[in-house]
Protein backbone atom coordinates (compact mmCIF):
# COMPACT_ATOMS: atom_id res chain seq x y z
CA UNK A 1 0.00 0.00 0.00
CA UNK A 2 1.35 3.41 -0.98
CA UNK A 3 1.20 6.00 1.79
CA UNK A 4 -1.29 8.77 1.03
CA UNK A 5 1.37 11.50 1.11
CA UNK A 6 3.48 9.65 -1.52
CA UNK A 7 0.48 9.43 -3.85
CA UNK A 8 -0.28 13.11 -3.40
CA UNK A 9 3.39 13.97 -4.07
CA UNK A 10 3.31 11.97 -7.32
CA UNK A 11 0.09 13.65 -8.45
CA UNK A 12 1.47 17.10 -7.64
CA UNK A 13 4.74 16.33 -9.41
CA UNK A 14 2.88 15.10 -12.52
CA UNK A 15 0.70 18.22 -12.58
CA UNK A 16 3.81 20.43 -12.29
CA UNK A 17 5.52 18.66 -15.18
CA UNK A 18 2.32 18.70 -17.21
CA UNK A 19 1.87 22.44 -16.56
CA UNK A 20 5.52 23.07 -17.44
CA UNK A 21 5.20 21.27 -20.79
CA UNK A 22 1.99 23.13 -21.61
CA UNK A 23 3.79 26.40 -20.93
CA UNK A 24 6.73 25.26 -23.08
CA UNK A 25 4.32 24.65 -25.95
CA UNK A 26 3.28 28.31 -25.70
CA UNK A 27 6.93 29.29 -26.18
CA UNK A 28 7.10 26.89 -29.13
CA UNK A 29 4.00 28.53 -30.62
CA UNK A 30 5.77 31.90 -30.56
CA UNK A 31 8.81 30.44 -32.35
CA UNK A 32 6.64 28.85 -35.05
CA UNK A 33 4.61 32.03 -35.46
CA UNK A 34 7.74 34.11 -35.89
CA UNK A 35 9.30 31.66 -38.38
CA UNK A 36 6.21 31.73 -40.56
CA UNK A 37 5.39 35.44 -40.35
CA UNK A 38 8.85 37.00 -40.52
CA UNK A 39 9.52 35.65 -43.94
CA UNK A 40 12.36 37.61 -45.60
CA UNK A 41 11.32 36.71 -49.15
CA UNK A 42 8.46 39.19 -48.74
CA UNK A 43 11.00 42.00 -49.01
CA UNK A 44 12.78 43.04 -52.18
CA UNK A 45 16.36 44.20 -52.59
CA UNK A 46 15.14 47.74 -53.28
CA UNK A 47 13.51 48.11 -49.90
CA UNK A 48 15.22 49.18 -46.70
CA UNK A 49 18.36 47.01 -46.39
CA UNK A 50 18.35 47.32 -42.59
CA UNK A 51 14.80 45.94 -42.42
CA UNK A 52 15.72 43.13 -44.83
CA UNK A 53 18.77 42.13 -42.75
CA UNK A 54 16.85 42.33 -39.45
CA UNK A 55 14.04 40.21 -40.89
CA UNK A 56 16.45 37.64 -42.29
CA UNK A 57 18.36 37.37 -39.02
CA UNK A 58 15.17 37.05 -37.01
CA UNK A 59 13.89 34.37 -39.38
CA UNK A 60 17.17 32.44 -39.04
CA UNK A 61 17.16 32.74 -35.24
CA UNK A 62 13.69 31.19 -35.07
CA UNK A 63 14.67 28.50 -37.60
CA UNK A 64 17.74 27.71 -35.48
CA UNK A 65 15.64 27.52 -32.29
CA UNK A 66 13.10 25.21 -33.91
CA UNK A 67 15.79 22.95 -35.40
CA UNK A 68 17.32 22.73 -31.92
CA UNK A 69 13.89 21.89 -30.45
CA UNK A 70 13.37 19.10 -32.97
CA UNK A 71 16.90 17.66 -33.05
CA UNK A 72 18.23 18.69 -29.64
CA UNK A 73 19.73 16.48 -26.99
CA UNK A 74 17.74 17.03 -23.82
CA UNK A 75 19.68 14.34 -21.93
CA UNK A 76 23.03 16.14 -21.91
CA UNK A 77 23.90 18.29 -18.92
CA UNK A 78 24.63 21.41 -21.00
CA UNK A 79 21.17 21.35 -22.60
CA UNK A 80 19.07 20.53 -19.53
CA UNK A 81 17.32 23.92 -19.76
CA UNK A 82 16.53 23.59 -23.48
CA UNK A 83 12.99 22.80 -24.56
CA UNK A 84 13.25 19.82 -26.91
CA UNK A 85 10.70 17.50 -28.48
CA UNK A 86 12.17 14.52 -26.64
CA UNK A 87 10.91 15.97 -23.34
CA UNK A 88 7.33 15.42 -24.53
CA UNK A 89 5.31 12.20 -24.54
CA UNK A 90 3.27 10.69 -27.33
CA UNK A 91 -0.32 9.48 -26.94
CA UNK A 92 0.96 6.15 -25.54
CA UNK A 93 3.06 7.85 -22.86
CA UNK A 94 6.42 7.22 -24.57
CA UNK A 95 9.10 9.88 -25.05
CA UNK A 96 9.02 11.42 -28.51
CA UNK A 97 12.20 10.75 -30.44
CA UNK A 98 14.31 13.50 -31.94
CA UNK A 99 12.78 14.62 -35.21
CA UNK A 100 15.32 15.33 -37.94
CA UNK A 101 14.91 18.44 -40.07
CA UNK A 102 15.68 17.47 -43.65
CA UNK A 103 18.21 20.17 -44.43
CA UNK A 104 21.85 19.58 -45.33
CA UNK A 105 24.03 19.50 -42.20
CA UNK A 106 26.25 22.17 -43.76
CA UNK A 107 23.25 24.52 -44.04
CA UNK A 108 22.32 23.93 -40.39
CA UNK A 109 25.91 24.75 -39.42
CA UNK A 110 25.79 27.91 -41.53
CA UNK A 111 22.57 29.00 -39.86
CA UNK A 112 24.27 28.55 -36.50
CA UNK A 113 27.69 30.02 -37.31
CA UNK A 114 26.72 32.84 -39.70
CA UNK A 115 23.98 34.00 -37.44
CA UNK A 116 25.66 34.35 -34.11
CA UNK A 117 29.40 34.05 -34.54
CA UNK A 118 32.05 36.30 -36.02
CA UNK A 119 34.00 33.87 -38.16
CA UNK A 120 36.57 34.09 -40.93
CA UNK A 121 34.28 32.05 -43.16
CA UNK A 122 31.46 34.52 -42.61
CA UNK A 123 33.73 37.36 -43.74
CA UNK A 124 34.82 35.47 -46.87
CA UNK A 125 31.61 33.80 -47.95
CA UNK A 126 28.24 35.18 -48.98
CA UNK A 127 25.30 32.88 -48.33
CA UNK A 128 22.20 32.89 -50.49
CA UNK A 129 19.65 31.74 -47.96
CA UNK A 130 16.84 29.61 -49.38
CA UNK A 131 14.34 30.74 -46.75
CA UNK A 132 11.43 28.96 -48.39
CA UNK A 133 13.23 25.59 -48.23
CA UNK A 134 14.26 26.22 -44.62
CA UNK A 135 10.71 27.15 -43.59
CA UNK A 136 9.15 24.18 -45.40
CA UNK A 137 11.63 21.68 -43.92
CA UNK A 138 11.19 22.97 -40.38
CA UNK A 139 7.39 23.02 -40.72
CA UNK A 140 7.38 19.49 -42.16
CA UNK A 141 9.31 18.17 -39.15
CA UNK A 142 7.09 20.12 -36.76
CA UNK A 143 4.12 18.40 -38.41
CA UNK A 144 5.61 15.03 -37.42
CA UNK A 145 6.03 16.26 -33.85
CA UNK A 146 2.41 17.42 -33.63
CA UNK A 147 1.19 14.16 -35.19
CA UNK A 148 2.92 12.34 -32.31
CA UNK A 149 2.51 14.57 -29.26
CA UNK A 150 -0.06 13.53 -26.68
CA UNK A 151 -3.35 15.43 -26.85
CA UNK A 152 -3.16 15.69 -23.05
CA UNK A 153 -0.86 18.73 -23.42
CA UNK A 154 -3.71 20.75 -24.89
CA UNK A 155 -5.02 23.28 -24.27
CA UNK A 156 -1.78 25.01 -23.38
CA UNK A 157 -1.49 27.44 -20.46
CA UNK A 158 -2.46 30.26 -22.84
CA UNK A 159 -5.41 28.25 -24.15
CA UNK A 160 -3.96 27.14 -27.48
CA UNK A 161 -5.27 23.95 -29.04
CA UNK A 162 -3.31 21.55 -31.22
CA UNK A 163 -5.15 22.97 -34.25
CA UNK A 164 -3.66 26.43 -33.53
CA UNK A 165 -0.19 24.96 -34.03
CA UNK A 166 -1.22 23.02 -37.11
CA UNK A 167 -2.60 26.18 -38.72
CA UNK A 168 0.75 27.88 -38.25
CA UNK A 169 2.73 25.09 -39.89
CA UNK A 170 0.17 24.49 -42.66
CA UNK A 171 -1.04 28.01 -43.44
CA UNK A 172 -3.71 28.44 -46.14
CA UNK A 173 -2.38 29.71 -49.47
CA UNK A 174 -1.88 33.46 -49.79
CA UNK A 175 -4.95 35.08 -51.44
CA UNK A 176 -2.85 36.38 -54.36
CA UNK A 177 -1.35 32.95 -55.11
CA UNK A 178 -2.93 31.12 -58.02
Amino acid sequence: MIPLCAGIFRMTMFRTIDTRRRSELDVLHYEIWMLNHLFPDRFTETENRLLLNATLESFLIHARNLISFLEGKSDSQENKDDITCSKFLDSRGRKISKTPVMLPQRLKEKINKHLSHLTITRAQERVDWDCDAIRKSVNYSLGHFFDSVSPDYFPTIQGREKSDFEQLIHPPPHPTAE
